[in-house]
Order: C-alpha cells, then sequence, then structure tokens
C-alpha cells in the first residue's frame, strides 16, 4: 500500500516538560511518515513550549498552536478545527507510542475504509530509570478484536472502551456528526462524550488486539487523581443524555441532538459502571465526606437517572456480573453505608499492600509461573508499585519470549543462575509444591520462596 494518507496527530500539551520529548519522538520517528504534527499547547510556564518549538525548527511536520483556553477538550477541538489529515490520531503528551502504531491503524484504515480503528495499550510506570507496564486491554471479548465491526457492535463495545487516545479516526467521519470534546476546564473527562459518540455513529470499526500505544499511570497531576472525577464524569454523561454541548463558559445552547433511544441500552450500562467506578475514587479522595461538594450534586444525578433506567427494564441484572450488580444496587439503594463499604474495602487493600511489601521487603523479585496466575500476580505486584525482574517457567518454547515491558520469560535453573538471592514468588497452585522442590533443589532457600495465595486470593 502506498503511503498517501495524511494523519494529523494533535498533542494537547501542559506544563509537561518532563515527558513531551519522549512523547513527541515517538511520534517523529513513526514509520508512517506523512504526518502533520500539531502541538497544542494552553501555556505552559514549565519549558514545554520552549521544547516545543525546538523541535519544530528541526520537523517541518510540526506546528505548534497557542491555546487560549486551558481545557483538553477545547485544545483537542481546536485540533481537530485546523487538521488538514484524512486521519485524526490524539496522543497525550506525558504517553508516547510505539514506531509502528499510525502505520498499522492507517493501513487497516484504508484497506476496509473504516470510520475508526483503536489499539490496546500498555499501562506503565518509570522505576529507578526502567519502564516496566502491563497491558490495557480496550475490550474484554476477544471475538471482537481483529475483524470489522458494524454499527450495533461499535455500540455494544462502549460499555469496554474507555479512551479515545489508543486509535484514528477518520476526520470526514467526525466532521460528518459534529463529533468533539465538551469544553469544560482543565484536563478532566471530556474524551467520554467523544467517545461514546464516536462509537454510537460510527457504521464500521476495527481493534488491534496488541498494546500499541503507551500510557502512563505515574503522574500525579492527572485527573484520574482529582475528587472532582465523580462531578466530571456527572457533567459528561448529563450533556450526552440531555443533548447539550458544554462550552467551557456555562453556555450550552448547542445542541449535539439527543442520542438514539435504540442505542441507550449501553449508554446506561457504561453510566452504571462509571458511577461504581468514579464514586469509589471520589469518596476517597474526599476523605469519604458524602457531604462533599464533590460527591453530593453528581450522586443524586447519578441515583436518579439509574433508578429510573431500571426502573423503566433500559438495564437489568443481567448486564452486569454479580459483583458490579451488587455495587450499583447498593448505591443506589443505601449511598450512606456503600460509604462505609467504600472505607473499609480501601483498608483492607492498604493492609494488603503493607502485608505483601512486609513479605517482599527489598528483595529482588522473580515469579515462577507464566500463565494466567502469573500474570494476575505481575498485575497485582504492578499495582501496588513492586517491580519483578524476571519470570520462570519450565515450558522452554516461551524462554526469552516478552511483551513491551514485562520481563523476560526463562527457566527457573537461570532464574536462580542470575538472581541467585531473589524473591522467588510460585504463581502456579497445582503444582506449586513440585516448583518449590526445584528451586530449592537447585540452591534456593525455603525462607526465599513464596506462594502468591496472598497477592491474588
Amino acid at each position: 500500500m502506498e503511503k498517501n494518507a495524511l494523519v494529523t496527530v494533535i498533542m494537547p500539551s501542559l506544563n509537561v516538560a518532563d515527558y513531551i520529548e519522549k512523547c513527541l519522538k515517538s511520534v517523529i520517528e513513526q514509520t508512517w511518515k506523512k504526518l502533520e504534527i500539531l502541538c497544542i499547547d494552553a501555556g505552559s510556564t514549565d519549558g514545554t513550549l520552549e521544547i516545543l518549538h525546538s523541535f519544530a525548527l528541526q520537523d517541518s511536520r510540526i506546528k505548534v498552536v497557542n491555546s487560549p483556553v486551558k481545557s483538553y477538550g477545547y485544545q483537542v477541538n481546536l485540533g481537530i478545527e485546523q487538521a488538514s489529515g484524512e486521519y485524526i490520531e490524539i496522543i497525550e503528551t506525558d504517553d508516547f507510542i510505539e514506531v509502528d502504531m499510525i502505520e498499522r491503524l492507517v493501513q487497516i484504515a484504508e484497506l476496509n475504509e473504516l470510520d475508526l480503528v483503536k489499539c490496546n495499550a500498555c499501562k506503565f510506570i518509570e522505576f529507578d530509570g526502567r519502564i516496566i507496564g502491563t497491558e490495557l486491554r480496550c475490550l474484554s471479548n476477544d471475538n471482537l478484536y481483529g475483524k470489522v465491526l458494524n454499527s450495533d457492535e461499535n455500540i455494544t463495545i462502549q460499555t469496554m472502551d474507555c479512551n479515545i487516545w489508543n486509535g484514528i479516526y477518520r476526520k470526514s467521519f467526525l466532521d460528518k456528526f459534529n463529533i468533539r470534546c465538551n469544553e469544560t476546564f482543565g484536563a478532566a473527562y471530556q474524551d467520554i462524550g467523544f467517545l461514546i459518540r464516536s462509537l454510537n455513529c460510527a457504521s464500521s470499526g476495527y481493534y488491534i488486539n496488541e498494546p500499541l500505544y503507551n500510557y502512563r499511570t505515574d503522574r500525579d497531576e492527572s485527573s484520574s487523581y482529582s475528587p472532582k472525577c465523580l462531578i466530571n464524569a456527572y457533567k459528561e454523561y448529563q450533556s450526552l443524555l440531555e443533548g447539550f454541548y458544554l462550552d467551557g463558559h456555562g453556555n450550552n445552547e448547542k445542541r449535539w441532538g439527543i442520542v438514539d433511544l435504540e442505542k441507550t441500552h449501553s449508554l446506561y450500562v457504561k453510566i452504571a459502571k462509571s458511577f461504581v467506578w468514579e464514586f469509589g475514587k471520589a469518596i476517597s479522595l474526599t476523605q469519604y465526606n458524602i457531604d462533599s461538594e464533590y460527591i453530593r450534586e453528581p450522586l443524586e444525578w447519578f441515583r436518579d437517572i439509574l433508578r429510573k433506567s431500571i426502573d423503566d427494564g433500559i438495564i437489568s441484572r443481567k448486564d452486569f456480573d454479580e459483583q458490579m450488580w451488587m455495587n450499583i444496587r447498593f448505591l443506589i439503594d443505601n449511598p450512606v453505608a456503600y460509604k462505609e463499604y467504600c472505607r473499609i474495602r480501601d483498608d483492607i487493600s492498604d493492609d494488603k499492600k503493607n502485608t505483601v511489601r512486609e513479605q517482599i521487603g527489598d528483595n529482588t523479585i522473580v515469579i515462577v509461573g507464566s500463565g494466567q496466575r502469573g500474570k494476575r500476580t505481575y498485575d497485582t505486584l504492578f499495582y501496588f508499585g513492586i517491580d519483578v525482574v524476571l519470570i520462570a517457567d519450565n515450558d522452554s518454547a516461551k524462554w526469552s519470549s516478552r511483551s513491551r515491558f514485562s520481563p523476560e520469560i526463562t527457566s527457573p535453573e537461570d532464574a536462580v543462575k542470575r538472581y541467585p538471592n531473589a524473591m522467588f514468588i510460585v504463581a502456579n497452585k497445582m503444582h506449586a509444591n513440585d516448583l518449590r522442590k526445584q528451586l530449592m533443589d537447585v540452591g534456593v532457600s525455603n525462607s526465599c520462596i513464596l506462594n502468591d495465595d496472598n497477592l491474588i486470593e
């Protein structure tokens, strides 16, 4: 395929000097060279602008645009309006992308004439100068990957997919349906409406089951760590259900058009899940104060909307797993009691983290077992901020393999040779005793072998 399609990469920035260079390099080094790179800066004061201008002097594809408004949504919209490309890619400027991401997405889009193409991501942190991460999947259903999806399947996907930055969108498609972000101030949750409207309106889409986008999770300034998360989600979903567009100044005269009633089932499923997730974060960040200004108004809105959707039969128990449905009903029916449930749950989680850290100490960590249990153990340790240097497995077919950021897989004997003083965590319930004996036979002390039960049970 000839590389003729121009792709506009929109990069909204505000005070990301510590990350912007890695991000920008990952874009300019793409194997797909026909790019227009719009760096939309909202008045950075930490050196970000200087870095952007320096890169622009070296690469004519880069254009630095000054945004008069400190709003992620406004910056994205400004980029879309100025874009010349056939496709739009939006990249958050503390992240970075794999070198062939854009080429692979565009090739699939061009071959199948698609409205949107997306891929999985790798959520990562920087740990003692190294980058470690774990895969962040768009979809919970493997059968939806690797094929052209029709409009009905796209609607179903909106209950799974949560981000706009790990894909490309045909610009003519965005313009046809006036798909834009809300322009509320800050950088919080303005992508919810953009993504849901995209999936509601798209006639065709495609998801790649590989992590080609790398998403940073260790930046304290992230909007995900703000107590406003529940308010921001409420404003986004309210604008979708009531059909108005937020311009950042309290004005909502510009209509988007109410979401098609035939498509509201998936939207309400999404709203219900978001209610549980965002309330759980917000109540913790407000010290479990249910009367907080960040909780009170959005709590009542979500409760009213979801109670009515259940009464009207739009959503029901069959739409959720047992735990999620319990959380939804509990939170709707008795938010005060649910708040206490969250407090107890968070305390248990903190105690578990502390227990694991005490057990592991400052030891180097090797996981023994690369199956599903091993992956869950690795993900748990990643969540706790604990590094894993190696994974050991007796299956020789897996040796030397690794994903983008995860550790190399090798034999238990080689792992012991390379890290004789490590803590070995056995992540295989059926063969735990055999693996423990195997490690001890090659010189590992019993006190340096830990079963994974305390980590994932």
